[in-house]
């Protein structure tokens, strides 16, 4: 763990599975998410990427992933700012795969691995949540332990 923390590494790792999930949609060839016409997108893996799947976001989302856990390492009010865009970041999470396992059967999509990616989505957003109380209660800890002033609830 980096310093101690394992928000980080949730976020990584939730990065990562929007990666794979959206090869394996890719090569199924199940329909890109944010297309208009919900068809399969032209331009090869990067376009994608760039539209998301039936099983992962876009792009931007998946870069907000890696960005959030990389502001989550540090101490002070840059690894605060990292956990409060990853707690946002559950939480889009957790309705975008609550909206994947309860979705109406899909044209093209198989119902089951949509249920499967809707859990494992469900169960990164409840990690994330997790780790970020676990994380924020070792930074104060560490924060007090320094000297430095940590806002206390009366």
């Amino acid at each position: 763990m980096v310093n101690g923390f394992r928000a980080p590494w949730v976020m990584f790792g939730l990065a990562a599975w929007a990666v794979v999930a959206t090869v394996l949609a890719a090569v199924a060839g199940w329909p890109a998410q944010f297309m208009s016409d919900k068809s399969t997108p032209d331009g090869g893996l990067l376009a994608w990427f760039v539209a998301g799947t039936a099983l992962s976001a876009p792009i931007g989302l998946v870069v907000l992933m890696v960005v959030a856990g990389l502001l989550a390492i540090p101490r002070g009010r840059i690894g605060y700012l990292g956990d409060t865009l990853s707690v946002v970041i559950a939480g889009f999470t957790l309705v975008g795969s609550l909206g994947e396992a309860l979705s109406p059967e899909p044209v093209t999509t198989p119902r089951g691995v949509l249920v499967v990616s809707g859990v494992l989505g469900v169960a990164f957003a409840l990690a994330i949540v997790a780790a970020i109380v676990h994380d924020v209660r070792l930074r104060r800890g560490r924060d007090a332990a320094n000297g430095d002033i940590v806002a206390t609830s009366a």
